[in-house]
């Protein structure tokens, strides 16, 4: 979050109503930039996230643009934001994943 803090201008907004942790005010913002991210896996598999895969608008006067993650203890899930337009590949059997960009 820190790194996604130094890299946006935006005033930041209490996320606590939405239930995530790093939101900004976008309001008169036409098209808001936000930076990209990869997941890094043991391996080589990479999943790199565009910013619609990270971030949400989440209310309906289009002015709060949120991280779409938030924290956990002891796991990590990938979630449907962060799947969206990707085409994910479980081999369970040779214990390998695989992601590719689609449109869904």
């Amino acid at each position: 979050m820190q790194a996604f803090k130094a890299q946006i201008t935006y005033p930041l907004v209490d996320g606590t109503p939405y239930g995530l942790d790093l939101c900004f005010d976008i309001a008169g913002v036409t098209n808001p930039t936000v930076p990209e991210m990869s997941f890094q896996f043991q391996g080589e598999a990479n999943f790199q996230l565009l910013p619609e895969n990270l971030f949400a608008i989440v209310d309906t006067a289009n002015t709060v643009l949120c991280l779409a993650m938030a924290g956990s203890e002891g796991f990590s899930i990938i979630g449907n934001i962060q799947q969206q337009d990707h085409l994910v590949i479980y081999d369970r059997v040779a214990q390998r994943i695989g992601f590719a960009v689609t449109t869904c």
